[in-house]
């Protein structure tokens, strides 16, 4: 029975239990007529009370209880778990439908449908860490006594997939809950108890064993183990089972992981609990072993650090593996092995990751057993990948498989869709049959049966890519060169060679190595002739690389040419080249005029971009103007009013200090506000200056009043004196020590004298001398006056 039929009877059966419910139903009508009417009753006063609520038809359907919602929402899902079903039916190999289907299953309600969707997904591809724990957890739920073997039966299938430290970790849990239930129970130590114990020790060891090199996350299975072996030897003190835990704890020191310090300390607490008399002894030897692991899990952590650090990405890992490797110390193939495992978790679906992983076993591993697995679950991971069904079939024919396991298996790999639709990967299989099926034969003495079975291999391997890609095919026509070369080399079958040469130039007739290909394989086989007809077919087309033709045409004349057929290819050579010339010519003169349109166009874009943004401009320009208008009226008196007010304001604070100024000033005020500059005027003025005091200043004017500095008012104010000017000092002249000095240099132009250089007198008496004051408007006014005395004397 096909899945779709399995779903249809589940649903048939749902219905059908729904028709006889609704028939029981219907017997007992009679027998609740008056529970009926009292529905009828309530039904209309619902209705009335409705209506007068004016309640709406959203607020109707809010009304669903939460249990029609989960009806509608089943009934959906199984109508569209149907055609996810159907859809399967034709191609079982699209992940994502397999994945709809298990979430379709939950939503339904079908139990039994969930189950026949993950096995069938189990049997295509590698399940996800989170689909195999859900599978756990409902079967575990759901568990029965007679359902144990059923849980233990996915705990084998999960851990074949992938390295999932949470699967182990479930299935050590669950292993240790059973061992309790019947081990806390036990008084005494009987023989079935001991069987049993060394029976769930095996079934722990085996995660123990499958997580022990994962450096990062082995420790969570480890503790677990260590707490059975504990428990044990808590109940049962025995010599052997101390030893036992002894040497747990010291195996587990020399595996290399990151959590050597927990371990370390645990053993410690052991020894000075049940040994602790030849303590330093124990100690000592556990030293050693923890010094060395202490030194490798430094070296790694650098690269643990490296892989959070950047999300757990690829190039990490492989920069990780590639270290590991090369590690000196505590390196194994296994921790390559685990590294690799590891990797594979985040990128399940690379082909590259696992081909590498796949050959690193073939080279370093050589372990059938661990090659075998590994390809197999590549292959349940990226089923389209070529590389990997190629790697299986090598591995059945190094095995010495029968030929028809093989033959099986590379029916198995073209019937995946997802495969042909690559042309690398179906290209890659084919090549890999025919290689098996040519190494099939012993050639010095070749059976007939063989032969016909690689060239039916052929013949189908072409059949199947002319299939699959009818237009493109090969390009690189790898199938046809190959049997082009085992029928002339190994069949001695010239004309099929031959005949395979022709189409192959025929379907490619501008590719250039195919021709020279071609001429090889003539040459080969002794036919100068066939040569140069090819050669003057190939130089008659428009190839993708003449010149490559031409330099091999050259070499083969001088190996092999007459001096006819010589001159006869010089000829067809020199009108090649120049025809080659003008075409070159004539392209370099296109792509210039090209690039020169281009330029143009470029710079008139940029043209018109700046014009288009001058004019913006101007209209903003233009816009702000008409707004200043509309707004300068109302904006006009505010600013005066502002200024108004900030120059009153001046003037008053102007005002004070002048006043305040006056009260305490010695001197009489002035009559006249302002000063006017006349002789008589200028010469009191100057005789005061002369006299020593103080010049007469006039009044600040009310213009006056409003420039004040306010910065001069506050000095003037607070009674500060303004600072002389600062005179810098003359360093006196000091003669330099006696060195050897270099040769002088005459300066043009420039004298210098000894004189002229300011001897230490000079530079104290400058120094005592009164510093230089700046000059006043006093002093110009009498400089004035001076000038103006003499101009008079002299008229």
């Amino acid at each position: 029975m096909t899945d779709t039929e399995d779903t249809m009877s589940q649903v048939n059966n749902t219905v059908t239990n729904d028709m006889l419910t609704t028939e029981n139903n219907d017997t007992t009508t009679n027998s609740n007529d008056i529970t009926t009417e009292n529905d009828m009753i309530t039904t209309e006063y619902t209705e009335s009370v409705l209506t007068d609520s004016h309640i709406s038809a959203m607020d109707i359907d809010n009304t669903l209880s939460e249990e029609d919602k989960q009806a509608q929402e089943s009934l959906d899902a199984l109508k569209e778990l149907l055609e996810t079903v159907e859809k399967l039916s034709e191609d079982n190999t699209q992940y994502e439908l397999h994945l709809k289907r298990i979430e379709l299953a939950k939503k339904a309600g079908l139990p039994e449908e969930l189950e026949n969707a993950r096995e069938n997904m189990h049997q295509v591809y590698a399940m996800s860490e989170d689909l195999w724990l859900d599978w756990i957890k409902d079967t575990h739920s759901n568990m029965t006594a007679e359902d144990d073997s059923r849980l233990l039966w996915l705990y084998s299938e999960a851990e074949q997939d992938y390295l999932s430290i949470n699967i182990w970790k479930s299935y050590v849990e669950y292993i240790s809950h059973k061992f309790h239930q019947t081990f806390d129970n036990a008084t005494e130590e009987s023989e079935d108890l001991t069987e049993y114990i060394k029976i769930v020790r095996e079934d722990i060891m085996k995660a123990v064993r499958a997580t022990s090199h994962h450096i990062k996350g082995s420790q969570q299975i480890w503790k677990l183990y260590s707490q059975f072996e504990m428990d044990v030897l808590e109940k049962f003190k025995t010599e052997d089972q101390k030893k036992r835990v002894q040497n747990m704890y010291l195996a587990r020191l020399d595996t290399l992981h990151m959590d050597y310090e927990d371990t370390f300390n645990s053993y410690s607490s052991f020894i000075t609990a049940y040994d602790n008399e030849h303590y330093e002894d124990n100690m000592i030897e556990a030293n050693k072993i923890y010094a060395s692991l202490k030194v490798a899990a430094e070296a790694r952590d650098i690269y643990e650090q490296q892989l959070i650090s950047t999300g757990y990405s690829l190039d990490a890992f492989y920069q990780y593996i590639e270290n590991e490797k090369y590690m000196r110390t505590m390196s194994s193939v296994n921790n390559v092995r685990a590294l690799y495992e590891r990797a594979i978790v985040y990128y399940c679906t690379d082909v590259s990751l696992w081909d590498d992983y796949i050959i690193y076993l073939i080279d370093k591993a050589r372990v059938s057993a661990f090659i075998h697995k590994t390809i197999l679950r590549s292959i349940r991971n990226c089923p389209w990948s070529g590389i990997l069904w190629a790697h299986y079939a090598r591995w059945m024919e190094s095995e010495e498989v029968e030929r028809e396991t093989v033959i099986d298996l590379f029916d198995n790999a073209m019937a995946t869709k997802p495969l042909t639709k690559s042309l690398e990967d179906l290209v890659t299989v084919l090549l890999a049959k025919c290689d098996y099926e040519r190494r099939q034969i012993d050639w010095e003495y070749p059976d007939n049966d063989q032969v016909l079975n690689l060239c039916v291999a052929f013949e189908e391997s072409l059949d199947c890519i002319e299939e699959a890609f009818p237009s493109s095919r090969d390009p690189y026509c790898r199938i046809e060169k190959y049997y082009a070369y085992i029928s002339a080399n190994r069949l001695d079958n010239i004309e099929k060679a031959r005949e395979l040469w022709e189409s192959i130039i025929s379907r490619h007739g501008y590719d250039t190595e195919s021709y020279i290909q071609y001429i090889y394989f003539e040459r080969d086989h002794g036919d100068y002739e066939k040569c140069e007809t090819i050669f003057k077919r190939a130089i008659a087309k428009k190839l993708d690389n003449p010149v490559r033709l031409i330099d091999v045409w050259n070499t083969i004349e001088h190996e092999i040419g007459t001096l006819q057929s010589y001159e006869e290819a010089s000829i067809r050579i020199n009108q090649k080249t120049k025809k080659l010339t003008r075409e070159w010519q004539d392209q370099l003169y296109k792509d210039q005029e090209r690039l020169l349109i281009e330029t143009l166009a470029k710079e008139e874009r940029e043209l018109e971009k700046k014009r288009k943004k001058g004019l913006r401009r101007m209209d903003n320009k233009i816009k702000l103007k008409e707004k200043k208008k509309d707004t300068g009226s109302d904006m006009g008196d505010e600013v005066k009013v502002k200024k108004s007010v900030h120059k009153e304001e001046w003037k008053a604070s102007a005002k004070k200090y002048s006043h305040d100024k006056e009260e305490n000033s010695p001197k009489e005020e002035l009559k006249d506000n302002v000063v006017t500059v006349d002789e008589e005027s200028l010469k009191d003025d100057h005789k005061s200056i002369e006299e020593g005091a103080e010049p007469v200043k006039r009044k600040l004017s009310d213009d006056d009043l409003y420039n004040v500095d306010p910065k001069k008012v506050k000095i003037e104010s607070e009674g500060e004196q303004p600072k002389d000017e600062f005179v810098k000092p003359t360093m006196p002249f000091r003669p330099r020590k006696t060195t050897k000095r270099a040769k002088a240099i005459t300066l043009a132009g420039l004298e210098h004298d000894k004189n002229d250089m300011d001897t230490p007198e000079d530079t104290v008496a400058a120094e005592n001398e009164t510093p230089v004051v700046a000059k006043s408007n006093n002093d110009f006014r009498a400089m004035l006056l001076d000038r103006k005395k003499k101009h008079r004397d002299t008229n």
